[in-house]
């Protein structure tokens, strides 16, 4: 899980995406909800921080836990 949280947004996509590794159902739920609380902060600021791959991380997220709730 330290994987996901330190690498870069583009590298936690990839990591997600090819299965390099296998996370729990409960952990990845945590890491999509830290990554939502942290995009919908952002979204509030008036600092240019960009929303396209935090959306796409968040994103990569559920379509984890929804392909291993099928």
């Amino acid at each position: 899980m330290a994987t996901l949280f330190w690498a870069g947004e583009g590298e936690v996509i990839r990591i997600i995406m090819n299965h390099e590794f296998t996370i729990d159902a409960d952990k990845m739920a945590i890491f999509g909800l830290v990554w939502f609380f942290l995009m919908s902060i952002t979204y509030g600021t008036n600092v240019p921080s960009g929303l396209f791959l935090p959306g796409m991380i968040v994103g990569c997220a559920v379509g984890d836990l929804s392909a291993r709730a099928v």
